[in-house]
């Protein structure tokens, strides 16, 4: 199975990706979100790619076969940042 990670878009939460989180993980993938510091008008890129990476098992063998990542908005900058 894959893992998926949602990434919210500006402003949200990761409340507004619970839609597409059941459905994904009914199948058997796992699925986890993540909550990016927009709250703070001072976050940092590097900041908002260290909440991306929290979510990560540090092994990446246990991503699993297929990771995927989905950015929602500007999000994608921090999902795709190294």
């Amino acid at each position: 199975m894959s893992t998926f990670v949602i990434v919210h878009g500006a402003w949200g939460s990761p409340a507004e990706m619970e839609p597409v989180v059941e459905p994904l993980g009914s199948t058997g993938h796992a699925v986890v979100t993540v909550d990016l510091p927009c709250v703070d008008a001072g976050a940092t890129l590097e900041q908002y790619a260290a909440a991306v990476r929290a979510v990560l098992p540090d092994d990446p063998a246990d991503v699993g076969s297929d990771p995927f990542a989905d950015g929602d908005e500007d999000a994608g900058i921090a999902a795709s940042a190294d």
